[in-house]
């Protein structure tokens, strides 16, 4: 965790030619609850906005249909952040629920497992690492400091301080932002 997936997700979301190219966009937050309700219910949560047409006490079969009567008039890009090995098993049934509907529709999942990301794979998958230490502690000073150049010279005990406590974030660049 902390190495930036959701970030990344996040800008390839909201990039122009993403809302461009897809007539409906749509992200759920999986984490360990994965259920293919669920997440076909959020997914059309996300799409439709504020239109709460739909009832969350509906049967699977009534979802699919309400899903899929939304997702054939345009392709969708899907956003599945935070997936964990529970949804593995069930990875087929939300595939069957969505799948063939508008050709050129992409799925992007963001885990920490490898056997998630086996399983979802169509695509090569992008690991990510965290970042080199010039990067980080860069970064690091940036934040710490205000500034990316060194720290004034009469202050090498802040200095050093900032640079064992990067050392201890190790690359992760989640610990790099303070909250605002």
């Amino acid at each position: 965790g902390g190495v930036g997936k959701t970030a990344l997700a996040q800008v390839i979301y909201n990039h122009e030619n993403v809302k461009g190219h897809f007539g409906h966009r749509a992200w759920v937050y999986v984490s360990k609850h994965f259920g293919v309700k669920r997440t076909l219910q959020e997914m059309l949560c996300s799409i439709k906005g504020n239109d709460s047409s739909f009832d969350r006490a509906d049967g699977l079969e009534t979802v699919v249909n309400n899903i899929q009567n939304v997702i054939r008039h345009g392709r969708f890009f899907l956003v599945l952040d935070s997936v964990w090995d529970e949804m593995c098993d069930q990875w087929s049934s939300l595939l069957t629920a969505i799948a063939g509907e508008v050709p050129g529709s992409v799925i992007l999942v963001t885990t920490q497992s490898k056997r998630v990301a086996d399983t979802v794979a169509t695509m090569c998958q992008v690991p990510l690492a965290p970042l080199p230490w010039e990067s980080f502690w860069s970064a690091f000073q940036y934040y710490a400091f205000g500034t990316t150049g060194p720290v004034a010279e009469n202050n090498q005990t802040l200095l050093l301080i900032g640079e064992q406590i990067a050392k201890k974030l190790d690359g992760f660049p989640f610990a790099l932002k303070p909250n605002s």
